[in-house]
């Protein structure tokens, strides 16, 4: 597994929640490594390399079609599907993640999920005249919104973080713009990125054009970390984030930002992101690996785990009970997990995230550097390289 938001107590907590609600017998000969985020995929390189390690391991949703070129993990048994009631009680975008698009093999089992949705101080807004429930619903209203904000005298109506910590968040954020353009990442034979197609690349222009909305010249763009605290400080509006912002909330007193705070839909659909559990192919542990994957997605230990883990469940039974039906911002988050969409499992999407992920962070230094200027310049002089050297990757 990998750690999150308490990794000195994660397996203490998991062991616990799976004694609690899953199969108390899976505890049985069970051994938990940690690995970290940073670290993490070179230890798994390392298991599909020599074929020995653990029986199953907890990944990110994109690495999943690295592992299955790899030919290192094996797709669930027909029988494994169904003991697990698969297709049915998963929110949709996790499920589709498991598989490669016009296959039928399912590689993975979907564990946690995490969004992209914009948290907001829904007071500023209604100070700034701006309806919340309409302000982030197309991309002609997210620029409404920001310019409202900042003509009612908001320093900073939006600001994401910028550091290296951050780098894949900015192609996750900003895929939610293209899709409201009408554009995607990639065609739709999978056979090219598309993100310079005509809609997409609208898409992106308005995604750049809220550089005229943040510090000038970066300045305050920091970290994940900074950034959170700088708009639970209010000195930001708006911002774009995950479970790591609900998170920092939890460290202040509720009664300062309960009915100030809203958490919103960006324009489309948000992206959903996460992690799945994948059965490795030297695996000879069949009963034992069903067993743990029952009890690791069973709804009470995703409920009871998400709290600990700052991630969400991926079981629709877990999003429809307490808390995520009685605290009106879970409710909010728990929505965007069911309508929310991940890229295509296809081959190369590691690879494909990773240069893109870097191209985009080059566009914003160019933009941040000059906000008020047309960004098509910009995002075609670092993206057109790119992505023609992921095309003929992807011909091959």
């Amino acid at each position: 597994m990998f750690h999150g938001a308490n990794p000195s107590t994660l397996e203490e907590d998991f062991r616990k929640a799976l004694a609690m609600y899953g199969d108390r017998s899976v505890l049985d000969g069970l051994n938990i490594e940690i690995l970290d985020w940073e670290r993490g995929w070179n230890r798994l390189v390392q298991y599909a390399a020599y074929n020995r390690g653990p029986d199953v391991s907890e990944i990110g949703s994109t690495w999943l079609s690295a592992l299955v070129a790899m030919d290192a993990i094996r797709p669930l048994e027909p029988e494994e599907a169904t003991a697990l009631q698969y297709g049915r009680t998963f929110v949709p975008g996790m499920w589709e993640v498991t598989q490669m698009p016009g296959t039928a093999d399912v590689w993975a089992v979907p564990l946690f999920a995490d969004v992209r949705v914009v948290f907001v101080w829904r007071d500023m807004l209604e100070a700034a005249g701006v309806d919340p429930e309409q302000a982030f619903t197309s991309l002609e209203s997210v620029e409404a919104t920001f310019t409202a904000l900042q003509a009612h005298g908001v320093a900073t109506p939006f600001a994401i973080p910028m550091g290296s910590n951050a780098r894949f968040l900015h192609l996750q954020m900003a895929i939610s713009w293209v899709w409201a353009a009408g554009g995607d990442l990639f065609s739709p034979d999978y056979s090219r990125v598309a993100l310079l197609d005509g809609p997409a690349l609208e898409g992106l222009k308005a995604f750049y054009r809220l550089a005229r909305f943040m510090p000038v010249k970066g300045q305050i763009l920091t970290d994940v970390a900074v950034n959170a605290e700088l708009f639970t400080q209010r000195r930001i509006a708006a911002t774009i984030a995950g479970m790591w912002m609900w998170g920092a909330l939890q460290n202040l007193p509720r009664e300062e930002w309960e009915g100030k705070l809203d958490i919103l839909h960006p324009p489309a659909r948000p992206f959903l992101g996460g992690s799945l559990l994948v059965i490795w192919r030297h695996s000879l542990r069949r009963s034992e690996v069903l067993k743990f994957l029952r009890a690791a997605t069973n709804p009470d230990v995703q409920t009871a785990m998400a709290d600990t883990l700052l991630v969400l469940p991926v079981r629709t039974e877990s999003l429809e009970r307490a808390p995520f039906t009685e605290d009106p911002y879970l409710q909010r988050l728990a929505d965007a997990v069911r309508v929310g969409r991940g890229y295509p499992t296809v081959p190369l999407l590691g690879i494909v995230e990773d240069r893109i992920t870097d191209a985009l962070m080059r566009v914003w230094h160019d933009v941040l550097n000059h906000p008020t200027a047309d960004p098509e310049p910009f995002i075609k002089r670092h993206l057109e390289p790119t992505v023609a050297r992921l095309n003929e990757m992807l011909a091959k």
